[in-house]
């Protein structure tokens, strides 16, 4: 085989929110830092302390539960509109009710003093998940 160019988006791992998410591709982690300035929609910015947690956390997924509570809130495209129906829920600043999009995302690792850095990530129906590797996590954390 040969191969030009570079890929920026894929499929979801097989098996992987099969039946769940709105779309079965996700950014692929070779493009993230092609794709990112101009991608508008599903992306989720995080500070370097709550990225950092992620990288190190077991299979590279943390709770939503304990990220910010408006980070759902501050990107188009990862909440449904509230009369339809999803995955899980999420309670917007007015007091309804509304359910997040599961499926593929782009995460930005941002911190004032430093570059930003962006890997692709999925939301499950209670996780933000990183899709990298163990490698690729740990070179990061460092």
């Amino acid at each position: 085989w040969i191969r030009l160019g570079v890929f920026l988006f894929e499929m979801l791992p097989k098996g992987f929110l099969t039946g769940v998410a709105g779309s079965r591709w996700q950014v692929a982690a070779e493009g993230a830092e092609i794709i990112g300035p101009v991608i508008s929609r599903r992306v989720i910015r995080l500070g370097l302390e709550d990225c950092c947690a992620a990288l190190a956390a077991d299979h590279r997924q943390v709770s939503l539960a304990h990220l910010p509570a408006k980070l759902l809130f501050d990107s188009p495209g990862l909440l449904e509109d509230l009369q339809d129906g999803a995955a899980s829920e999420a309670t917007t600043a007015h007091g309804g009710q509304r359910r997040h999009i599961c499926g593929g995302v782009l995460l930005v690792c941002e911190h004032p003093s430093l570059r930003e850095v962006m890997l692709p990530g999925a939301l499950t129906p209670q996780l933000l998940r990183l899709l990298i590797e163990n490698q690729e996590a740990a070179g990061l954390s460092e």
